[in-house]
């Protein structure tokens, strides 16, 4: 602990905005900002602690208190206020109802048909997730689904052939991490697998023993170990008595990292499975090219960003107009939205723009070969394995001259993933690989300049963030292309 001075004895803490809490097995409150920072477990006095400081930054003149020593008074008055409040043996019952009415707690009766598996911490997490139409649209990609069952079936084919030979039998135990609504644990237990065990954080776990029963798998119920908590929160497989012969996941995002997956593989594997085993996927690819976009929904934003960009050099917005003067109210003078673009482009910062975007095939015009950009092995992450790189790429001619009759060019970032060797999936429409689910991301060409020089020549920097779950791409040139003047 720092030990804090007289003179700086004011409170100037605020509970940071990002963290997240959520109950684990053992009912007890944790949470963390990141995934690379870890969780720690909350008491019910830091709770409360948290709940006084809040996450916005107050004046201080609004705060009721301003010294350790006021706010120590609070936080007692605080937890007095809260055991006072406490509900009594005769207004429980109906609170314990409401709360089961929304969703926050179940009755074991309600789980019957699931007390015959091997269950931890059921309720699970209400996130977007475990939505049932978010699982739908992920088991109704065909590509998606059949290049998984197909991987999962070949690997456990090759490591029961190994393991038959090197140790004397053929039965397979599977990890499944994220398994939500189980489409993978089915494929495992379908294609021969003697174990699964499944992690699943959200709700989207409370039925998945009941699915793999619906689907003829009663011999699945013993072998089945269901554990509804974050992986970071699990203990096992030792504890099983089982050796982990292969890991099956499906973290991908439309950015491929944003769900944590490499923190949370690197986890697994160094924390829980010494033996290094065989993992689905392997590895995954990023790559780069440059595209034009025929049709899209967004096609019209795009093109009235690259407009006004391209004019912002040529027009100017008078900062401070005044009365009769202002170059709205003379008769030659473009249309109000024209003049408020330019000034948005003025005020607010636009070059670090990009989104993901469903496309189909039809809409994208690839305008230059496929880059890759970077590969990051999964079967371990090691400490570092995303680092950043930067490429150099040659600019069509066309470019700008396209650009200003209003073809929408942009770059796009996509992803592939090798599941096995043989296997693959990405989230490029054209590709033939490509899967329904995902969707590449689309980044404008807000950071090129608009000098007029014949170089073609730009550069692309790529690397992963701190907390490694989101990806960046940086588009830029000095010479060339397109940029918001300072």
């Amino acid at each position: 602990m720092k030990k804090t001075s007289k003179n700086n004895d004011i409170i100037d803490y605020f509970v940071t905005p990002t963290l997240k809490l959520k109950l684990n097995p053992t009912g007890q409150w944790q949470g963390g900002v990141s995934s690379s920072a870890g969780d720690y477990c909350f008491s019910g006095e830091l709770l409360a602690l948290f709940e006084i400081l809040g996450t916005n930054k107050l004046n201080k003149e609004q705060r009721s208190f301003a010294t350790f020593a006021q706010l120590a008074d609070k936080l007692k008055k605080q937890l007095r206020s809260n055991l006072e409040k406490s509900p009594n043996s005769a207004e429980l019952p109906e609170l314990l109802e409401e709360l089961c009415a929304v969703g926050i707690l179940c009755k074991s009766s309600q789980t019957n048909e699931l007390s015959t598996e091997k269950i931890s911490g059921l309720s699970g997490i209400a996130d977007g997730f475990g939505d049932p139409w978010t699982q739908w649209a992920m088991v109704s990609d065909s590509f998606r689904c059949d290049a998984y069952e197909r991987s999962i079936a070949k690997a456990i084919k090759a490591l029961a052939k190994s393991k038959q030979k090197n140790a004397g039998n053929s039965k397979i135990n599977v990890l499944d991490i994220g398994c939500g609504k189980g489409y993978l644990s089915a494929a495992s237990f379908l294609h021969g697998a003697q174990n699964v065990w499944a992690l699943e954080e959200t709700q989207a776990a409370q039925g998945v023993p009941s699915l793999l029963k619906k689907l003829g798998m009663p011999h699945a119920a013993p072998r089945f170990t269901l554990e509804c908590a974050h992986s970071s929160a699990c203990k096992l497989p030792n504890v099983l008595g089982m050796q982990i012969d292969l890991v099956v996941s499906e973290l991908f995002g439309n950015d491929p990292f944003q769900e944590g997956m490499i923190p949370t593989l690197r986890d697994v594997f160094d924390r829980l499975l010494p033996e290094k085993p065989s993992a689905i996927p392997s590895s995954v690819e990023l790559f780069f090219e440059f595209c034009e976009l025929v049709q899209t929904p967004a096609s019209h934003r795009i093109a009235a960003l690259y407009k006004t960009l391209l004019e912002t050099s040529v027009h100017q917005v008078n900062a401070t107009p005044t009365r009769g003067s202002s170059a709205l109210l003379q008769s030659s003078a473009p249309k109000l939205q024209t003049e408020f673009l330019r000034a948005f482009l003025k005020t607010e910062s636009m070059e670090d723009l990009s989104f993901p975007m469903a496309l189909r095939a039809e809409q994208i015009a690839q305008r230059s070969r496929a880059m890759s950009l970077n590969k990051c092995t999964l079967n371990p992450p090691g400490k570092d394995p995303f680092k950043d790189q930067t490429h150099e790429i040659l600019l069509p001619h066309s470019l700008l001259a396209d650009l200003k009759i209003g073809k929408v060019w942009v770059g796009i970032v996509w992803f592939r993933a090798e599941l096995w060797p043989g296997h693959t999936l990405s989230n490029h429409p054209q590709e033939p690989d490509g899967c329904e689910h995902w969707s590449p991301i689309v980044l404008p060409f807000t950071k090129l300049n608009m000098a007029k020089s014949k170089k073609t020549v730009a550069q692309i920097k790529c690397g992963l963030n701190h907390e490694e779950n989101r990806v960046w791409v940086e588009l830029t040139s000095q010479n060339c292309g397109l940029s918001r003047k300072p």
